[in-house]
């Protein structure tokens, strides 16, 4: 049995495209990596949004000892803007 939680975020990716497929009901499809992509997806003959995708995680760079004895070392405050969120509609 795989117990790996990567695994389950294989195929998740940072945008969801949500297509209406009839009778009130939703498809989500979460395996578009950028918004565009997302758009196309939505526009092409279905109803639908986007939305970012509240699973995905981005990948995590790998630390090499050189940068973990540089971390260990100095105190690091990580600051930044929001991302950007973006929905869009189509009917």
């Amino acid at each position: 049995m795989l117990l790996d939680p990567h695994a389950s975020q294989a195929y998740e990716m940072p945008w969801c495209a949500l297509t209406e497929i009839g009778g009130n009901a939703m498809y989500e499809n979460c395996s578009i990596p950028t918004f565009e992509l997302c758009v196309q997806e939505v526009i092409a003959g279905n109803r639908g949004f986007c939305i970012p995708n509240p699973r995905w995680q981005a990948p995590r760079r790998p630390v090499t000892p050189q940068q973990a004895e540089d971390i260990a070392g100095q105190a690091v405050a990580v600051c930044g803007p929001t991302p950007e969120r973006r929905t869009v509609f189509f009917s």
